[in-house]
């Protein structure tokens, strides 16, 4: 559970450079 919250937390703090053409698979599968 710590490891998806991390995850997510993680993208988040890029959400402005994350786009569906450039999400990686743990990012998408979180």
């Amino acid at each position: 559970m710590q490891q998806l919250q991390n995850i997510i937390e993680t993208a988040f703090e890029r959400r402005a450079e994350i786009t569906p053409a450039n999400a990686d698979t743990v990012t998408r599968e979180a």
